[in-house]
């Protein structure tokens, strides 16, 4: 069977644009000095922090690369915040597009940006791709925010947020609120989407 694969040419079909061909990973992964990273390999960000795939786009032409993150606004905050990293390394010319499948509870962050509020596997998986080749792409404002306690004898490190500032009507914004404030104490209560949004209607 490989033997006759080997003489088959692979264009890499509709989605030749968003595919990035293991043989060039290959070639990447013979010319690195580094080999701490084995690029020809898939990365799975629960053992893998974003940052390491996104260095993927560093290999790539500049402005090339687009990113499609499947999950909630966490999941999507996490993946901009490695993208921050890029910008602090000096990788701007390499920072992807981010693209967003809307997997989490609120997905607020989600709908603003038009990505929609869930998805449920009512669009073939084809058409989404050819969404993410499509969609125009627009700037985010992001702000990173610094609390400090004031006084003489203070040895706490500062706390470091980042904001991401868009337009929300306030319903959905205390909605998202108090949602994140009853997981935050009990995280054991939401571990499933479907219950998830149970809490969320209530």
């Amino acid at each position: 069977m490989r033997s006759s694969l080997k003489n088959e040419t692979c264009d890499f079909g509709e989605f030749r644009n968003l595919i990035i061909p293991p043989s060039y990973l290959t070639s990447i992964n013979q010319m690195r000095k580094d080999k701490k990273t084995d690029y020809a390999m898939v990365f799975d960000v629960t053992k893998t922090p974003p940052i390491k795939a996104l260095q993927l786009c560093t290999l790539l032409p500049y402005h090339s690369a687009r990113v499609l993150v499947c999950g909630g606004d966490g999941t999507v905050g996490w993946v901009l915040d490695a993208i921050d990293e890029m910008k602090i390394k000096g990788q701007e010319k390499y920072i992807p597009q981010v693209a967003v499948l809307p997997l989490g509870t609120g997905n607020d962050l989600s709908n603003t940006l038009g990505w929609g509020t869930s998805y449920t596997g009512e669009i073939p998986v084809a058409q989404v791709l050819r969404n993410v080749m499509e969609a125009d792409g627009i700037k985010l404002d992001r702000w990173k925010v610094q609390v400090t306690n004031k006084g003489y004898y203070n040895l706490r490190k500062p706390k470091e947020f980042t904001m991401n500032n868009y337009f929300s009507v306030g319903p959905d914004a205390l909605m998202a609120l108090n949602f994140h404030a009853h997981r935050e104490k009990a995280p054991s209560l939401f571990s499933s989407r479907i219950l998830n949004k149970v809490c969320w209607i209530k």
